[in-house]
């Protein structure tokens, strides 16, 4: 009788380190393309993502605070920034999980990101920028520069026919699109990587 060797045992930490950054991939991308404003019973995730990139340029800009949900109930206060149609150069996406980083890499050269109805909701947000017709203090509820993103009535809103920002950085909680096309784009898993 002979014995036969056995190999191939799956490593079931090796597949939920590899599996985690996957499902939350795959959620990013589905709301990458998702079609204008996300219904407002969709739940954040409870960790904010970081995106970075060279520069970003758009036309029709508007700006509002608002607050989110996660699954657990809480709240989480933070600021709507949209673009009707937006260049983005070598962005950049950081989704952490535990000691395990995604990095989701597109636009780089002179290939940039395109898309419309581009929303960025963010917890924190700086870099340079200009922008052209800008208008502070509008009511959130009247904005118009973005099909799709209004914001509380009577609360402070912000929009501009145009802005450029140089080396933007951010922690998001969301990101949205109508349609975005991602040019180069790449995907790697690592263990501390970051943009």
């Amino acid at each position: 009788m002979s014995s036969v060797k056995v190999s191939g045992r799956v490593s079931w930490k090796r597949f939920a380190a590899a599996l985690v950054p996957a499902v939350a991939v795959s959620g990013t991308l589905v709301v990458l393309t998702a079609e204008g404003a996300l219904a407002t019973s969709f739940s954040v995730s409870g960790e904010p993502f970081r995106a970075t990139a060279s520069s970003v340029s758009g036309t029709g800009y508007v700006h509002y605070g608002q607050t989110l949900s996660t699954q657990d109930g809480k709240q989480h206060y933070v600021a709507t920034n949209a673009l009707r149609q937006a260049d983005i150069k070598d962005f950049c996406m950081e989704i952490k999980t535990g000691p395990i980083t995604t990095l989701l890499k597109a636009g780089g050269g002179d290939k940039p990101v395109s898309g419309s109805n581009v929303a960025f909701i963010v917890k924190d947000f700086g870099g340079n920028g200009v922008m052209n017709d800008i208008v502070m203090g509008q009511d959130a509820s009247s904005l118009s520069a973005v099909p799709g993103y209004t914001g509380t009535e009577g609360a402070f809103g912000m929009q501009a026919s145009s802005i450029t920002l140089d080396g933007p950085a951010m922690q998001a909680r969301e990101m949205a699109a109508g349609t975005i096309a991602m040019p180069d784009f790449t995907m790697s898993v690592t263990r501390g990587g970051a943009c």
